[in-house]
């Protein structure tokens, strides 16, 4: 199994892709200037676009 790792300034983390991949999406707006998580449905989006570009690659 690959493991994939991700870290930020507070922590770092080694888990599945899938797992990575969840978090990204469901927190990918926190950062911006509505400052929240994610809905539903852009989570999905995020999660499709994440897999189009996996394909490209």
């Amino acid at each position: 199994m690959t493991r994939h790792v991700v870290h930020e300034w507070d922590s770092a983390v080694a888990r599945p892709e899938a797992a990575l991949a969840g978090l990204a999406a469901a927190v990918f707006p926190a950062g911006g200037p509505e400052d929240r998580p994610a809905t539903v449905a852009e989570t999905e989006q995020f999660l499709a676009a994440y897999a189009r570009a996996c394909r490209q690659h």
